[in-house]
């Protein structure tokens, strides 16, 4: 699935930056715009409180200018820019946007592609020296603020929205009209936010580095692009893992099977799917609940049967993962790693 904007009241915003780095850096961004009678804008980096003092990093589409122009640059206080332009988007269809912005304190550079088709390099040869894109302080995904009002909603869907801390190449950038950006430049990657795809409807940040945007005016979802992602990624093995939390829980079987015992007390009552953790790409924690008439009166072997579709893309286990719960102890809270082998 893909966000998607009504054009009017809906967006995506975030009150700290969403990127951790200034220039140099690069984008990559799905969109499919549904309305061409406005200007709209797809995401939007501030540095300020919106209200009209503050720099800019934006992509946005005219649809108020011949041929619907999509924008990608940079802005500051004083209105002076780079922006890098190219004509005719496809209405009501996927779009690829990707380009990169680098510059210092005599020269800015901003380049965009749109559907591979390059719009150049826009140079601006002398930015003011209040230029700061450095840890954005408010930053809009459909629509952007300016003098303390939200405007230039965007109509139509966004997807496998991605930044980088470098400039990337242009052969790098372009390679992303068909592969994730999962696929490209992993150790300069610094935001991913694929807004569905394999990884689920959630609005977060895969990696977990910066904070999650808040939702306005209920935008709601609609298909994904059709791009390839990797075969097996830790965040996909995850998120199909996440799925399958039930079936880990219903595959941890005692074979004495006791009346009080695991089978009828811990595994069918007790545990619950938030109970097990993918903690890395082979090791899930199992945290299991205290149990008050967890009572049995012998030692249990349980057997850990993992769903085959925990295991895409990974090598079959070596063996079936046990362990033994005895009487000794008492059952208060423990915890177990079971270490999935071969994926």
């Amino acid at each position: 699935m893909a966000r998607n904007f009504d054009g009017s009241t809906q967006y995506l915003h975030i009150a700290d930056g969403i990127i951790p780095a200034g220039e140099p850096f690069s984008f990559s961004c799905w969109f499919f715009p549904t309305d061409n009678t406005a200007s709209q804008t797809v995401f939007s980096l501030e540095v300020g409180d919106g209200s009209g003092n503050h720099d800019w990093v934006f992509l946005m589409m005219s649809g108020v200018t011949a041929n619907d122009p999509v924008v990608f640059g940079f802005r500051d206080a004083a209105t002076r820019n780079a922006m890098s332009t190219v004509d005719s988007p496809v209405f009501d269809a996927w779009n690829h946007a990707c380009g990169y912005l680098t510059g210092n304190s005599t020269d800015m550079d901003a380049r965009l592609w749109l559907n591979g088709v390059d719009g150049g390099i826009n140079s601006w040869d002398a930015p003011s020296t209040s230029t700061n894109i450095t840890n954005p302080t408010n930053s809009w995904i459909g629509a952007r603020s300016h003098n303390g009002t939200v405007e230039q909603h965007f109509a139509g869907r966004v997807a496998e929205l991605a930044f980088w801390d470098r400039q990337l190449t242009a052969s790098e950038l372009l390679s992303m009209q068909y592969v994730s950006p999962y696929s490209v430049a992993h150790d300069n990657r610094v935001e991913y936010r694929p807004f569905g795809g394999i990884y689920g409807e959630h609005d977060k940040d895969i990696y977990g580095l910066n904070g999650d945007l808040t939702a306005n005016g209920s935008p709601t979802w609609a298909d994904h692009p059709p791009i390839i992602y990797p075969s097996v990624p830790f965040q996909q093995r995850a998120t199909k893992f996440d799925q399958q939390r039930n079936a880990i829980i219903a595959g941890l079987t005692s074979a004495q099977s006791e009346s009080t015992g695991w089978n009828a007390k811990v595994r069918d009552i007790a545990l619950q799917p938030s109970d097990v953790v993918r903690t890395s790409d082979t090791v899930v924690t199992i945290s299991l609940p205290a149990v008050a008439d967890y009572d049995i009166s012998a030692g249990e072997t349980i057997t850990a049967t993992i769903p085959a579709a925990a295991l895409t893309g990974a090598a079959e286990l070596v063996a079936a993962p046990t362990f033994t719960v005895d009487t000794a102890g008492g059952s208060t809270n423990p915890e177990f790693l079971l270490t999935m082998l071969g994926i």
